[in-house]
C-alpha cells in the first residue's frame, strides 16, 4: 500500500509542476531510463543540507556513484507539501532513493550528511550499507 501511494505523490508532483522544474525531469528520466529516481530534500538555511548539495554530492558524481539513478534536489521550503509526504520525519537533509517495479515504488532513507563513500554504497543500493543519521551531528529540521 505504501509504495502506490509514493507512487501516487509522486505521478501527482509532476502533474502539478511546470514542465521545466528538475524534480519532474528526473522523474520523467527514472521513468523512461528505468533507474532509481534519488532525491536530496533539503533547505538553503540548513548548513549539513548545504554540505551535501555543495561538498559531498559532487564527490560523488566524480567517482562516478550518481552516474546509475537520476538526481534531482528538493528544497523543503519552496516544496513543503511533497517533502512532508516522502520524508521519513522532519530532519533534513534526507536523500531517499526510490525503486521501481512496475506501479510499486520503493523508498530507502539516508538521513543526514555522510560522507562520499557512504553515500556511493546507498546510492549503489548495496545492504551493507547503514542509511542512518551520522552519531556526531544534529540533523536540521524544518
Amino acid at each position: 500500500m505504501t509504495s502506490l501511494a509514493i507512487a501516487a505523490v509522486l505521478q501527482t508532483a509532476v502533474l502539478a509542476a511546470p514542465p521545466q522544474d528538475a524534480t519532474t525531469a528526473a522523474y520523467n528520466r527514472s521513468m523512461q531510463t528505468g533507474r532509481p529516481l534519488v532525491l536530496l530534500f533539503g533547505a538553503e538555511w540548513c548548513p549539513a543540507c548545504k554540505v551535501m548539495q555543495n561538498q559531498i554530492l559532487p564527490k560523488v558524481r566524480q567517482r562516478g556513484g550518481m552516474r546509475d539513478v537520476e538526481y534531482a534536489y528538493v528544497d523543503v521550503d519552496q516544496k513543503p507539501a511533497l517533502a512532508k509526504r516522502l520524508l521519513r520525519g522532519g530532519s533534513i537533509p534526507q536523500l531517499v532513493r526510490f525503486d521501481r517495479q512496475g506501479d510499486k515504488w520503493t523508498p530507502r532513507y539516508m538521513i543526514g550528511a555522510h560522507q562520499p563513500e557512504q553515500v556511493i554504497q546507498f546510492l549503489a543500493n548495496d545492504p551493507t550499507a547503514k542509511p542512518r543519521a551520522p552519531a556526531q551531528q544534529r540533523p536540521a529540521s524544518y
